[in-house]
């Protein structure tokens, strides 16, 4: 019985010394570590969701403060980088209507990339994710976007179809 005070005194006299050495364990056998919790979970799935559902229940406000506080993170980064209030923003997804100004594919508030002019970083719109990752590939010029459309169509035909063989292929 000496032992077990000893030890639970030791442990409360050295968290910080302790914790450092769990720490670097941990650091230095990720895949064991990894593994062995791994096996754990395999073994105590109803353990684990049960304790995850305690912890989400105990905390539900927290959880719902930190939901909002990304998406308010989310306007102050936009108003900070591009100018535009959360208002503003907001009027320009009423505008659109909640489409894609290039592709009129549906967005929604969270979803909807402010396209803005590299150079000044002004904002010009709202797209998709797919759109505004287009146009930065694409170089964000007018002149590149023309040389996309030229290029579009000259190409209304097929160079090769994907029923045609290619040479020197075996059936």
């Amino acid at each position: 019985m000496r032992d077990a005070l000893y030890w639970k005194s030791y442990r409360e006299r050295n968290k910080e010394k302790l914790a450092a050495y769990h720490r670097q364990y941990r650091m230095l056998n990720r895949e064991r570590v990894l593994a062995s919790h791994r096996e754990w979970y395999a073994k105590n799935k109803d353990k684990a969701r049960a304790s995850a559902k305690r912890y989400r229940d105990a905390h539900k406000e927290e959880r719902r403060m930190r939901r909002q506080a990304t998406a308010n993170d989310r306007f102050g980064h936009i108003r900070r980088t591009y100018g535009v209030s959360k208002a503003e923003f907001l009027r320009r997804y009423e505008e659109i209507s909640g489409r894609c100004e290039l592709c009129r594919k549906i967005i929604t508030v969270r979803s909807a990339c402010v396209d803005h002019d590299h150079a000044t970083n002004a904002a010009r719109g709202l797209l998709c994710r797919n759109c505004n990752v287009g146009l930065g590939l694409i170089g964000d010029t007018v002149e590149s976007a023309k040389n996309a459309v030229r290029y579009l169509q000259r190409r209304k035909k097929p160079w090769r179809t994907n029923t045609e063989k290619s040479p020197g292929t075996v059936s």
